[in-house]
């Protein structure tokens, strides 16, 4: 884990947090698979609980990004299929501001099963959503007639961005900004 302070949402604007680094990518079957899971809800627990002591403390988080982003009621859809509470809540008070209504979930199951059912307009997807890959739900999405249409954004490190986005209408690597942000539904509308 490590202490993060970065510019987010918009210029000028920093935040703390906690990144976990444990968005590696392991096979169920690997014999470590579990153990993986559990330490990756231990440090999601773990950042959760230091990012609220700082909010509490009155030190900006990504939690405080939320309030800057004006309500915008729409017609509009999107999905958001991320881990951290924080990020997510993030994302959607972007999203609303750009005119979407967002729907979160850390679920991949349910994520598949709201985009066939809802048919959104855009589907955003983290690293991870809950314990499968945001790229995998990505090319799961596009392989069946029901989804293969809708808009995907992934948010992903940029070390992961070449090898993992292939699925992707677009890609926005982290810390994720209003212009960022932007200029991924710019190529989602084409």
């Amino acid at each position: 884990m490590k202490l993060g302070v970065e510019e987010w949402i918009r210029k000028g604007e920093f935040f703390l947090y906690i990144d976990t680094h444990d968005e590696m990518e392991l096979p169920r079957e690997d014999p470590d698979y579990s153990a993986w899971q559990e330490l990756r809800r231990f440090n999601a627990a773990l950042k959760a609980e230091i990012e609220r002591a700082w909010h509490e403390a009155g030190l900006p988080t990504l939690y405080d990004t939320r309030f800057l982003c004006p309500v915008n009621p729409s017609e509009k859809t999107a999905i958001i299929g991320e881990n951290s509470g924080y990020e997510a809540e993030t994302l959607a008070a972007l999203l609303n501001e750009e005119g979407y209504r967002p729907l979160l979930t850390s679920d991949a199951d349910v994520l598949l099963r709201q985009a066939r059912k809802t048919h959104p307009d855009l589907i955003v997807l983290n690293s991870f959503v809950g314990e499968v890959p945001g790229h995998i739900i990505a090319d799961t999405l596009r392989r069946s007639a029901e989804t293969s249409s809708i808009p995907i954004v992934l948010v992903m490190s940029p070390f992961d961005v070449q090898e993992r986005a292939s699925s992707a209408s677009a890609v926005i690597t982290r810390p994720v900004t209003i212009e960022s942000l932007r200029k991924a539904l710019a190529v989602t509308r084409r």
